[in-house]
């Protein structure tokens, strides 16, 4: 709930209700003080603000009851504002794990990548195969280090797929920018392959 612009609110009329009164008991008060009994429309102006003390000492009681009441009113507010408090720490809470676990795949998905990247560089750290004095053919294939390539194509693969199951789950969790920034790399990583692909082919 959108909190209003106004400076107002139960607790602020009540105690302005209850300050108001008190200041009319108070001059009520000394109005039957500071006349001087020496007349009688001296002493009946005296025995009209007493009477108005009164009136307005009766009023300031249930002024108090109204401002009891607003502070009643007042607490049962923060109580519940403090349980949505609550509630809103636990969904962040909630929602900060999901988003940590979807970064941490992402990043995850950035190390595959580069791995990919270096293996395409550097196909293999033998270099041209040593001379190993006479060794029969056979022996060799036997040794010859796995194709980069269809390695490469392999791990591109699995790492699109992972790609899109990102997507995915950022979708669901509703965190748009991690699945649109997921969908990007899979497209990416889709178009290296097909390309990869090609050049093995030929």
């Amino acid at each position: 709930m959108v909190p209003k612009n106004d400076t107002g609110g139960p607790l602020v009329e009540a105690a302005a209700a209850l300050e108001h009164e008190l200041q009319r008991f108070e001059n009520a008060v000394e109005t039957a003080r500071q006349s001087r009994l020496m007349s009688g429309r001296a002493l009946q102006r005296s025995a009209t603000a007493l009477q108005d003390a009164a009136q307005s000492e009766a009023r300031i009681g249930a002024a108090r009851q109204g401002l009891l009441a607003a502070i009643t009113l007042a607490r049962e507010r923060q109580v519940a504002a403090a349980a949505r408090l609550v509630e809103r720490g636990e969904e962040i809470k909630a929602r900060a794990g999901i988003l940590q676990d979807l970064l941490e795949r992402r990043d995850a998905l950035g190390v595959v990548g580069a791995e990919i990247n270096a293996t395409l560089q550097n196909p293999t750290t033998d270099g041209d195969a040593p001379s190993n004095g006479g060794a029969e053919p056979e022996a060799l294939s036997e040794s010859a280090p796995e194709d980069p390539i269809s390695t490469a194509l392999a791990r591109m693969g699995q790492a699109a797929d992972d790609a899109k199951a990102l997507a995915q789950s950022a979708k669901q969790a509703d965190f748009p920018d991690i699945a649109q920034e997921a969908d990007s790399l899979r497209q990416q990583i889709l178009a290296a392959r097909n390309k990869l692909s090609l050049l093995q082919r030929h």
